[in-house]
């Protein structure tokens, strides 16, 4: 089946988007259902291409601007966002039916930053209203000066780059395993700047200014028109930008999926035992013209917290897990649209930070 290269390249975009979750599947090549999020243990036949283009939009809870002045005169570092988007350009080439590389592009938007003033800041506000200022104007500078609207952030994040290696098939079982390893390039816009024209932080900025490593699993499983995937992914942060480390990331996803649709033989040989054999696709079966998927999907993220120069950001990293269900409307093995909605069941994150609200995954894949 052609389209797995994708399920790859859309988990390494959300790596290096920096975002909870950014990444996209499709279907066994057994025509078994894939997942939307989740990472599946297929990989594609030889010679065979894929492109992709998939977004993330993730909704926040701001925090007021009362909450963020409170923050701010006990001198902590906290900072509130909108809204997240993130759009990535995938695309793969199958090596063999066991090996594939591909790449991922993303492009990165954060809306309406607002974060505390740092200490330094304040600290000479008050200097200067302890001059003698008048009492009125006094609260006003320092609500200035406590808060900063530091405006909206877009731009090309950073490149990656990945290989998936099928390390077992086993037909009669109708399960596969995989490998997975790959890097991010720093090839993402550092140097935005805010509304004050002052150069936003490290882990704001699109790209990281890092080479970050990464690896993991993934193993699917199907009976017939039901199938189970599950994955883990790690990925190792490095220094980059502003002498700034993002922090580790591990992500855990398990998604259940289900096809409504009727398996069409390709061959009068067909033998039950190659179903899922890549080796063999004159004798598996196929695709059907039309189908539509539902799929249920548990994803997780953990991040660790970031770290400038020595210094640790404690309102930074923690874990979140979505419960995510979807669909996929499809056209046979070329085309395909898939489209989720995330609800945030656990909220372990670190210090103060803008929870997640909800989010919308969508993506329209193309295979040749």
């Amino acid at each position: 089946m052609k389209f797995y290269p994708l399920l790859l390249i859309s988990i390494v975009a959300f790596i290096s988007s920096k975002t909870y979750a950014d990444h996209a599947a499709l279907s066994l090549d057994n025509g078994a259902p894939g997942p939307i999020n989740t990472m599946s243990a297929a990989t594609s036949p030889k010679g065979e291409s894929t492109l992709s283009v998939f977004s993330q939009f993730i909704s926040n809870n701001e925090i007021s601007i009362s909450d963020l002045e409170r923050y701010a005169t006990d001198d902590q570092d906290v900072h509130s966002t909108a809204h997240l988007l993130s759009i990535s350009f995938n695309g793969a080439y199958a090596i063999n039916d066991k090996l594939l590389i591909g790449f991922s592009l993303p492009y990165i938007e954060r809306a309406n930053l607002i974060e505390t003033a740092h200490h330094d800041e304040a600290n000479h506000q008050h200097e200067e209203d302890s001059d003698g200022e008048e009492e009125d104007h006094h609260g006003d500078e320092t609500e200035e000066e406590l808060v900063v609207s530091q405006g909206d952030i877009s731009g090309i994040g950073d490149a990656s780059f990945f290989a998936q290696y099928r390390f077992l098939s086993n037909t009669d079982a109708n399960m596969h395993a995989t490998f997975i390893f790959g890097i991010k390039t720093p090839t993402g816009k550092t140097n935005q700047r805010s509304n004050e024209n002052e150069l936003f932080e490290a882990e704001h900025q699109p790209g990281t200014g890092s080479w970050d490593p990464l690896f993991g699993l993934a193993y699917s499983k199907s009976w017939g028109h039901l199938a189970m995937h599950t994955n883990i992914l790690y990925s190792i942060s490095t220094d980059g930008s502003q002498d700034t480390n993002i922090g580790d990331f591990f992500n855990y996803n398990l998604a259940l999926t289900y096809r409504f649709a009727k398996k069409t033989s390709t061959s009068h040989h067909q033998h039950d035992k190659e179903i899922s054999d890549h080796l063999h696709h004159d004798k598996i079966e196929s695709i059907p013209s039309k189908y539509w998927d539902i799929i249920l999907e548990l994803n997780g993220d953990w991040r660790d917290k970031v770290t400038v120069g020595n210094q640790i950001e404690n309102h930074t990293g923690g874990n979140i897990v979505y419960l995510n269900p979807g669909f996929r409307f499809g056209l046979g093995q070329s085309w395909s649209a898939n489209l989720s909605f995330g609800i945030p069941i656990v909220e372990n994150l670190n210090g103060i930070q803008s929870e997640p609200n909800f989010r919308f995954l969508s993506g329209v894949n193309i295979a040749f």
